[in-house]
């Protein structure tokens, strides 16, 4: 069509350059080929337009080729790539679904991790309602030992004061018996004397034997008082023994309730 409309707007001589080159491209399609130009008129210079718009043309299907030709060089190597890219395809598709299992694992971790945190925070407080509960027993307990030492201290100055008093009885005991040694003295000194007198000396004779009599009942008295006095003190000793071993028992149990309420109140 370009041709025609070359025909019949330019006034050709004998021969036709523009009808040339249309046949020319119809029968050969040899880009490489120019038409000559003989003078300097209008069809002359429309020749030698096409003349360069062929041998752009030539550069440009030269190049085309030249980079089919390339292509077709490289066309295994694009194979080779195609299915290496498709298998890296398939293997990140893999990955992918392996990172996205991951990911739901890890988030069922934190999710389980959240529920064990939540645990623990309500084992913690449990714990920290025990510990308190703890050390306000211990308060109760520490308060409940000193009141038992403070009681055990009375105890042990009531059997202070007992032993005391037993050792005064122990003591008057002793003078009593004195005092019956030195009756059944008196007694005997009557009674010789009382054999001395005769007939005159009977009643002074009774009157000793009275007294003989009250001198041996005093001393059976004051043994009997010695031997209560005895196993007395042998009884209070022995209570001021376990009175003393409690006292240290309770200041022992003391020390470690102190010990216990201040490493739960680091603790809490």
């Amino acid at each position: 069509m370009i041709f025609g409309f070359m025909k019949n707007r330019l006034s050709a001589s004998e021969t036709d350059p523009v009808g040339d080159i249309g046949e020319m491209i119809e029968h050969t399609w040899d880009l490489t080929l120019a038409h000559p130009v003989e003078d300097k008129g209008a069809v002359s210079r429309a020749v030698g337009v096409f003349n360069t718009l062929f041998a752009k043309l030539n550069r440009t299907v030269t190049a085309i080729l030249r980079n089919v030709v390339a292509l077709a060089a490289l066309a295994p190597e694009l194979k080779d790539f195609s299915k290496a890219f498709q298998g890296l395809a398939r293997e990140q598709a893999a990955n992918v679904a392996d990172i996205a299992a991951a990911g739901d694992r890890i988030t069922r971790g934190i999710e389980d991790i959240s529920t064990s945190t939540a645990e623990l925070n309500r084992d913690f407080a449990k714990i920290k309602g025990d510990v308190e509960t703890a050390l306000n027993q211990g308060d109760q307990s520490m308060a409940g030992f000193k009141e038992i030492k403070a009681q055990v201290g009375i105890l042990v100055d009531t059997i202070g004061v007992l032993r005391e008093n037993s050792a005064s009885i122990g003591s008057i005991s002793d003078t009593i018996n004195a005092i019956s040694d030195e009756t059944n003295i008196l007694s005997l000194n009557a009674r010789i004397e009382a054999a001395r007198g005769q007939s005159d000396g009977k009643g002074f004779k009774v009157i000793a034997e009275e007294v003989g009599h009250l001198a041996k009942q005093s001393k059976a008295a004051t043994n009997d008082i010695r031997e209560r006095l005895e196993l007395l003190g042998e009884k209070i000793s022995q209570t001021v023994a376990a009175v003393e071993t409690v006292e240290k028992n309770v200041s022992a149990c003391e020390r470690q309730i102190l010990n216990s309420n201040a490493a739960l109140g680091h603790v809490r």
